[in-house]
This record gives C-alpha cells, structure tokens and sequence, in this order.
C-alpha cells in the first residue's frame, strides 16, 4: 500500500467547511434537509446552493491611502426579490439600476437585477492562454477560441529554455547543475512588467524540462535555485494569479523525476516524500504568505501535511498556513475516472475517493488550475453533464488552459455548454442586495450590509478589499469595508450576506449628499488604481462603470 489510515470518501461531507445556513436560493426543501439546516449556526448568512462548500476565516493586510479600516458583524435578515426600477443616480456612475427602498430608521434597501448571460472578463480567473510576453498585449482582447479575453497567461514553457540571452526563464534546462545568472533572473522580471503593462496575471511554473523524456535536477539544486527565483518572485507577486510546485520530474509535473533522489524506491515511499517535501517548504517560504501553490497529486498533499484524511480545520481557511496555501493542478482533467493516473483508483476505490475528497476541499480556499487531456479520448467522464457536476464539486478549477485538449472544448461547444462553462470557471459574484445608511457623520462608525451570490465554480482565492465610495463635493472618498473579503465573499454556489462596519471618510462635507459605490480593486498599491485588475460583479442594470470600475449602489447619503 502507498498510504496507511486514510478516512474514506464516505465521511467527506462530514468535513466542516461543508457548512450550510437556513436561507437558500433554492425552493421546496424537504424537511430533513431543513432540520439539518436550522442546526447550522450563524454569522453570516451561507447558503450553499451545491450541497458542497462553506465558509472559511483569516485576513490579510492590504490597502490604499485613505481607506478606512473595519472590522465585521455577524448578517442576519432575508434576501429582497431581484430586478426593479431605477434607482437613484450617483454622480461619476453609471445609471441606476437598483430598486429603491426605505429600510430600518436610518437605512435604505436597495435590490440589483443579475446579469446570467454575459462572460465577463475577470482577474484571477477563467480561461488561460500559454506562451511569452509577444502574447500578453493582446490577451485581453481574445481570438477566436475566446473572444472575449483572458486575464491569467500560464508561463512560457513551449519555448526553448533560458540559454543567457533568450528563450524562456520559466525553463531551467541548462542550469542543473550551476547557478542561474542574472539575466535569467532579469528576464523574469521583464515578465511581470509586460503583465502590469498588459493587464494580465501570471500562472507560474518552472521546469527542467518539457518533454516526456527529460531530466530534471537534484534537490540540493532545486532548493537553492529556488532561493534565487524568491526575491523576484516576491518583489513581483501582485502579478502573479497563482503558482504551480513545478521544478520536479517532467513538465515539472511531479512523476517521472530523475535526479531528485538517489533511490530505487517507489516514488510515494521515503526518500521520495521528504525531498518533495523540502522543494515545496522552499517555495512556501520564498514567496508572499497568501500566494497558492499548486500541488499536482492530491496523495502529495496529505503526505506533507501528515494528514490521512485531510480534514483541515476551518479556522485555518486563508489564514496564510502552509497549508492554506497549497492548491492543485491537475493537468489531465476529465479523461476517465482517475482522470489519468491523478487519482489512485489503481490501487483501491477507497484510496481514489479520498484522492478527489482531497481536492475537493482544496478547491474551497486555494487556487485550482488545469488542462484537459487526450489520453482517452472523448469519454462519458467529458460530456456536458458530467464536467458541469465535476466542477461543482471540486470546486473549480478556477483557471483552464485553452489550448489543450481543443477536442473536449470542442464536444463542449457542440453539445451547448461552453458558453456556461466560460462563465462559470472561477468566481462569478452578483450583487443581490445591500442596506445602507441614510445619514452619517464624518469620521464617525457606519454600517453596511451586502447580499452576493457565486453562481461560478470557484472563488476569490487572493487577499482583495472591498471599499464603500462616496463621490460628490470634494471628489470621492474611500471607506474600506474589508482588507481581505476572502472569508466573507461566497465560495461556488453559495449566498452570504454579511454586515460590515465602517468608518466614514473624515473629509465628507457636512450638509452635504454623496452618491455610493461599491469597489473591488486589487491590492496591491501598483495595481489598485488599474481597472482592468478590479473585480466585476455579475449584474445587469448599468452599474458597472469600465472606467472608474465602480458600481452604482443605487443610492445616495446625507453627512450631518
């Protein structure tokens, strides 16, 4: 046996991320489900709407100047109907499209119409292209196989490695055994700028090699080219969506390794796991303590973590624990059962169920990415139905190569589901209602409560803040409703709604009105201000503005 004492499939849904609360988009629940619903506890408002996620908690600190820091309270109260009339302009905004109305003494409702049908061009998320910065211009605006964009290109690794002068720097081929120069170390910088300049985000990875034949290098050599990579890494990590392990065997997918260890062993025994494990701890350590980190095998995972049955703690949940922070990437997605080889069904059905159970609760907090695969063809496990479940219950991936394999993309297309599959990759977050104040002072607490919906597989899986805008005499001001809305923004399927507390800007003019708006930029000091890294929530009405990348909340707020 590969591996002793693992908890089986059957107790997945014991896990307890897998929280449900008692209000849910959904009708005529039977009264058991109900029963195991009041029993849920409380907080925010979650309504999982697949039966297969929950909350998480932890925080992360990030900002821009003049934000107002917060804390947040536990939501309560129910959900408004969809849709309406026209609500209040804001100066600066885009039109209304918020029905009105008068709430508690103090507060005003307003309710937004979903917006179901467009794909929308999101950071972090969605469809990935792969290549070198020639393509990173022109990604966003989309080719033929997507025409409307990507946001995340997945490191050069087709070209020819780095050989001093040119090539790709994600490719270490001719540095097994020496140092890598500095102008590897420049190139890679150059990456990042050509992203920020783009608009783009970096799907990472390096290798030794790309071919089924080739050879990596020693784990001395990975640990200490690793330590050089860390510096530029870090210094440029808001332009990195996620990172895979990478470096070990080939493609840098972990199998087939030749000179990580000198052994005979299988590759799931000792010495094989600890010197896995040391290339991982580097990595974790060399980079920013909420960036992902890809995991190709989900039995890796538990070997790291000393976990059988990888039942981690909600609390932990985006907390920046190793832990935490280690994703998947699975590049042979949707081939058969064991999706080739990435789930052990080889060597039990228990041993393959508690495989996917382990990335399944991956998929709740930490980047997931993939390709499909043409090592069996077209199968039952491709078909419209069965990618749409999967995907539901791992939870992502939230980013998918488009390029390989185009013949299941192309089956998708056929049988008519890859325009929901465009929109459903990662997080898709609609605004379904928010409660706002009526009057405020400046400077002084206020309150905010907002109802979203995920209707996408995945979720926001990097640290971003919410902020609260107020435009109207003397320009617009900030308050930050969260430094990092990772634990209270809904994951797949789920609705929470959550009260957040506030400060009001200290420079509002008192007897004055100020329109709202709502952003979610990223946050990173270089990339806030860029509207192409902020996220747009899914709803109809006119209440996104491209250029500001705010949305019109509808309302407005007197200042005493």
């Amino acid at each position: 046996m590969r591996e002793a004492l693992e908890r089986p499939h059957a107790l997945r849904n014991q896990h307890p991320l897998r929280r449900r609360s008692l209000r849910s988009v959904r009708s005529g629940w039977p009264i058991a489900a109900l029963a195991l619903v009041i029993a849920s506890g409380c907080g925010d408002e979650n309504t999982d709407t697949r039966g297969g996620s929950g909350g998480a908690s932890g925080a992360n600190d990030s900002g821009v100047d003049g934000a107002a820091a917060s804390g947040a309270l536990g939501g309560s109260a129910g959900m408004g109907a969809l849709g309406g009339s026209a609500g209040v302009g804001g100066s600066g905004g885009a039109a209304g499209g918020a029905d009105g109305s008068a709430g508690s003494a103090g507060q005003q409702s307003r309710t937004y119409a979903a917006d179901d049908t467009t794909t929308l061009l999101n950071p972090e998320r969605g469809w990935m292209l792969r290549g070198s910065q020639s393509i990173f211009a022109n990604a966003r605006a989309g080719d033929s196989d997507h025409p409307e964009g990507y946001s995340v290109i997945w490191s050069d690794m087709g070209s020819a490695p780095w050989d001093g002068s040119k090539g790709s720097p994600f490719r270490l081929d001719n540095y097994k055994e020496k140092a890598l120069p500095a102008s590897l170390l420049n190139e890679l910088a150059s990456v990042f700028d050509a992203a920020r300049s783009a608009g783009i985000k970096v799907k990472v990875r390096f290798a030794y090699n790309y071919s089924g034949s080739g050879a990596d290098t020693t784990k001395a050599w990975m640990v200490s080219h690793i330590g050089q990579l860390g510096p530029v890494l870090t210094g440029n990590a808001e332009a990195i969506a996620s990172m895979d392990l990478g470096f070990i065997g080939l493609w840098g997918e972990l199998h087939g390794s030749t000179s990580l260890v000198n052994s005979t062993q299988p590759w799931w025994l000792e010495p094989w796991i600890s010197a896995r494990n040391e290339v991982l701890n580097a990595l974790l350590g060399a980079t920013p303590k909420w960036l992902s980190i890809g995991n190709r095998y989900p039995l890796f995972v538990r070997q790291r973590f000393g976990d059988p049955g990888y039942a981690m703690n909600v609390s932990g949940a985006f907390s920046g624990s190793d832990q935490s922070r280690v994703g998947w990437y699975n590049d042979c997605l949707w081939t058969d059962k064991s999706n080739t080889g990435t789930y052990s069904y080889d060597v039990s059905t228990q041993r393959g169920d508690l495989d996917r159970d382990t990335f399944e609760k991956i998929g709740r907090y930490a980047a997931t990415s993939g390709e499909s695969c043409s090592s069996a063809g077209l199968t039952s496990y491709s078909t419209c139905s069965a990618v749409l479940a999967d995907m539901a219950l791992l939870n992502g991936p939230d980013t998918l190569f488009r390029k390989y394999w185009t013949g299941m993309y192309d089956r998708w297309t056929k049988d008519g589901c890859y325009d929901e599959i465009s929109r459903r990759l990662g997080y898709r977050l609609q605004l379904v209602s928010a409660t706002l104040p009526t009057k405020i002072n400046a400077g002084s607490p206020l309150s905010v409560t907002l109802d979203v919906r995920n209707t996408g597989f995945g979720k926001v899986y990097n640290p971003r803040p919410i902020d609260l805008v107020f435009v109207g005499p003397g320009g617009s001001f900030t308050a930050r409703l969260s430094d990092d809305a990772r634990k209270h923004l809904p994951l797949g399927g789920q609705t929470i709604k959550h009260e957040w507390s506030a400060t009001a800007p200290a420079g509002l003019q008192p007897g004055q009105s100020y329109a709202l708006f709502l952003r979610l930029p990223d946050p990173s000091s270089k990339l806030s201000p860029d509207s192409r890294y902020a996220i747009r929530l899914a709803n109809a009405g006119g209440i996104w503005n491209v250029q500001t990348a705010r949305h019109d909340l509808g309302a407005s707020v007197d200042v005493n």
